[in-house]
């Protein structure tokens, strides 16, 4: 994330005089694709099939994503552009954000009706989040998930890695919520008086994505108490993480947030306290109880499962022995810098 934000305030400065640059990222893709600017306000251009640009006539521009299909003068043969342009400059980041989401969900693909079906997908969920994102504050279950992924961040600062807020997917559908280059993490957070079992929403959730070749994916699940006297609200708990963030890297985190459905505005609509009273952590490795690509047959698109905890027991591990795991992954080291 932190890679394409940093390309496009490259890009942003070298093009002060607005003459529109444009940037080739994501070269592995099946078609290629340009980060540019044009008057302040962030572009994505993403090359498709001209026989297949009239599938985003029916998708609508909305708050924050402008849409437009049109050929540039720098197209492979064949191809049309695809534009995406940021609503404002101060949506910006947030556009940034749903970006990466974009890109990163045409891994992989190699057909082209799969590639533009995946792209036409994304657009339209994020038309529907941001229609309904300022009518309705988080639920409470929308809390509990958003404060237990924030907890884990707090939880990597305090023993000095520094960097989680950037390997923090937060609103990117990624299979996990966290992931570096060789180590995932997938956060669960409950309220339930014991922790005994997990709701599991994807096939690819407990396993690891084919580029992570011999990683480590760990479960993490945190277990919250409602305590106004002594816990701490959603939004005391992200000012206390904003104000350890690097002040260059705090528009990202805060567009994530958005991105999520929680605005600073409506910070006292949170008034809820939690403590974590519990945390245990699995290493999901060969032989732990789960769904996975390898044995779900093809036609199968979609599964959800709960996870009895109380069988998994033999793959619990030290809350300490993840953290040594990032710091190693980060630092090369099981010390944290």
């Amino acid at each position: 994330m932190m890679g394409l934000i940093d390309r496009w305030h490259r890009l942003e400065e070298a093009d002060a005089a607005n003459q529109g640059l444009k940037s080739l990222v994501y070269s592995s893709l099946l078609y290629r694709t340009y980060i540019g600017s044009i008057h302040g306000l962030r572009c994505l251009y993403i090359e498709i099939p001209k026989s297949l640009g009239n599938r985003f006539e029916d998708v609508p521009s909305y708050e924050g994503l402008a849409i437009t299909v049109t050929e540039t003068s720098y197209e492979q043969d064949g191809c049309t552009s695809l534009i995406l342009t940021s609503g404002s400059v101060e949506q910006n980041d947030e556009f940034a954000v749903i970006a990466d989401d974009i890109l990163a969900s045409l891994q992989g693909i190699s057909e082209a009706g799969v590639y533009v079906y995946s792209i036409s997908r994304k657009i339209k969920d994020w038309a529907a989040f941001f229609k309904r994102r300022k009518m309705n504050i988080l639920s409470r279950s929308e809390v509990i998930g958003l404060f237990g992924e924030l907890l884990f961040i707090q939880n990597q600062f305090n023993a000095g890695i520094k960097e989680a807020d950037i390997w923090w997917n937060g609103p990117k559908k990624a299979a996990q919520d966290f992931q570096t280059q060789k180590l995932a993490v997938e956060i669960k957070t409950t309220t339930a008086n014991e922790i005994t079992a997990v709701h599991i929403s994807g096939i690819g959730q407990l396993s690891l994505d084919e580029k992570f070749t011999d990683g480590e994916l760990y479960l993490l699940v945190y277990r919250l108490v409602s305590d106004n006297l002594h816990g701490t609200s959603l939004p005391e708990l992200i000012r206390q993480i904003d104000d350890q963030i690097p002040e260059k890297r705090r528009a990202v985190f805060r567009a994530k947030l958005k991105c999520m459905g929680f605005y600073e505005e409506q910070s006292d609509k949170y008034t809820e306290k939690y403590s974590s009273a519990e945390c245990r952590a699995y290493r999901v490795k060969d032989g732990f109880p789960r769904l996975t690509r390898h044995i779900v047959p093809d036609a199968v698109l979609k599964v959800e499962y709960t996870l009895n905890l109380n069988e998994c027991k033999t793959y619990l591990t030290d809350f300490n022995s993840v953290i040594d795991s990032i710091k190693g992954q980060c630092y090369g080291t099981n010390k944290g810098t």
